[in-house]
């Protein structure tokens, strides 16, 4: 039963290894809508921002809605804390000025994460498999016939 739940507990935390499998990169210009970025705040990014995102915001992680000459409006999935903190958004627009970012990069898909993630998680199977005895999920055991008083279930 122990194990069962633990084989369950990893195919819960699955979804947690996705973010593993992608990086943001360097962007030179401004990027364009719908692409995913991590805003990366100056000092004064994060001052003025602080009212629409919450105190100590680091950077902005979500897609890009729409930009301008003067602005671009990320519709935020989280808020990275300067100090390791990180909020949960559900797609919320935020107004970002060229003058708040220290830098932003754009989300692409990472083989060399990926390829970790994968060991990572065929190495937990493997020690879960090692631990039970060779399957990974195993059922009660079966019952079993005994004799008796002649009752039957």
């Amino acid at each position: 039963m122990a194990l069962r739940r633990l084989a369950r507990g990893l195919v819960a935390l699955a979804p947690a290894a996705l973010p593993a499998c992608y990086a943001y990169t360097p962007l030179d210009s401004a990027p364009a809508p719908g692409i995913g970025v991590q805003v990366d705040l100056n000092d004064v990014g994060r001052i003025e921002l602080a009212r629409a995102v919450g105190p100590d915001v680091g950077s902005i992680q979500g897609i890009i809605q729409s930009r301008s000459d003067t602005a671009f409006v990320v519709q935020v999935a989280q808020v990275l804390g300067e100090y390791g903190g990180v909020t949960r958004w559900e797609g919320e627009p935020v107004v970002i000025r060229p003058e708040y970012v220290r830098s932003i990069g754009a989300r692409r898909f990472s083989v060399g994460r990926t390829a970790i993630a994968a060991a990572a998680a065929g190495a937990g199977l493997l020690a879960i498999s090692s631990w039970s005895g060779g399957g990974v999920i195993s059922g009660p055991p079966s019952p079993t016939k005994t004799g008796g008083t002649g009752s039957s279930k």
